[in-house]
């Protein structure tokens, strides 16, 4: 048998003509190792400093809505024209320019909305949508899920400053008579 000594002796060159073959062809290449550096940067350039709100503000337009009257609802239908031929007359706001929003409200890109419900069932939830487009507000339908139960909250908005939501409030309150809460959004 070979001594332990001899083979020891005898790995070690392996290893060593190995190594030899492996890097020895890679430094005498002949190629610049500074040739291979990234010289440009592939990060895009800075942004200006122009904040852009992806919050954009209602213009008031006119909605198309179908309602479907039933027998029952026929004797509603009449005094809720008269309150629509009221709010007709009656403008409300539903966007400010942003030039005249406060600073500390453009940077916070935050908005305001009246809730004036939540249902389970999205019919219910539509429903007031309709009630309330009719009567010229900006509303719709949120639906929202925690712990596995969607809820449709009914919200009207968004505004860009707190005290313009609770203005719209008012108008809602005095409009529709019904008493909504003001809630940030999103």
């Amino acid at each position: 048998m070979i001594d332990a000594a001899l083979k020891q002796r005898l790995v070690g060159a392996t290893v060593l003509v190995s190594l030899a073959v492996i890097f020895i062809p890679m430094l005498l290449d002949g190629t610049d190792p500074t040739e291979d550096l990234m010289l440009t940067s592939n990060i895009p350039e800075r942004p200006d400093n122009q904040f852009k709100s992806r919050i954009v503000p209602v213009a008031p337009t006119e909605i198309p809505v179908e309602v479907e009257a039933e027998e029952s609802d026929k004797s509603a239908d009449a005094s809720d024209t008269a309150a629509q031929e009221v709010a007709e007359e009656t403008e409300i706001p539903t966007s400010l320019p942003l030039a005249d929003v406060d600073k500390s409200v453009r940077s916070a890109v935050t908005a305001w909305v009246v809730q004036l419900g939540s249902f389970s069932d999205k019919a219910n939830a539509s429903k007031l949508e309709t009630k309330l487009r009719t009567k010229g507000f900006p509303a719709f339908v949120d639906p929202v899920q925690a712990d596995n139960i969607t809820s449709f909250k009914v919200r009207v908005g968004p505004e860009l400053s707190e005290q313009l939501a609770k203005d719209l409030a008012a108008k809602i309150e005095s409009s529709v008579k019904m008493k909504g809460i003001v809630v940030k959004y999103p």
